[in-house]
């Protein structure tokens, strides 16, 4: 919980840089995306639940918003990665769910910023 707190100061204060490092050095106990479920998405949470309180202001719900989108895309393997790794995700109905996919946890990410 220490270093969901850490994260979401990081990404309140705008900290890119502090946010990163705070992402990367968990990627040492986890898988990309068990960060993402265990880091990003909590500090969301807590950053929306500050913006219900009026602790936190809308913009730094969308920085913080911004930011998460783009750390997560560093650590995520893009759809081309992986097609790259297994050439049957090469195939155009792969490819088309991979991004789709891909979309729909943005959107994800989006929503529970605005909703919670």
């Amino acid at each position: 919980m220490l270093l969901v707190n850490e994260f979401s100061q990081a990404l309140q204060s705008l900290d890119r840089l502090e946010a990163e490092k705070i992402l990367m050095g968990s990627r040492d106990d986890c898988t990309p995306l068990q960060c993402v479920e265990s880091l990003v998405i909590p500090a969301l949470l807590h950053i929306g639940y500050g913006w219900e309180k009026g602790d936190v202001s809308l913009a730094q719900v969308y920085m913080s918003g911004r930011i998460c989108e783009e750390l997560v895309d560093k650590i995520l393997p893009l759809p081309t990665q992986l097609a790259n790794r297994n050439p049957r995700w090469q195939s155009p109905c792969w490819m088309t769910i991979i991004c789709l996919v891909s979309a729909l946890f943005t959107l994800y990410c989006a929503l529970v910023v605005l909703i919670y």
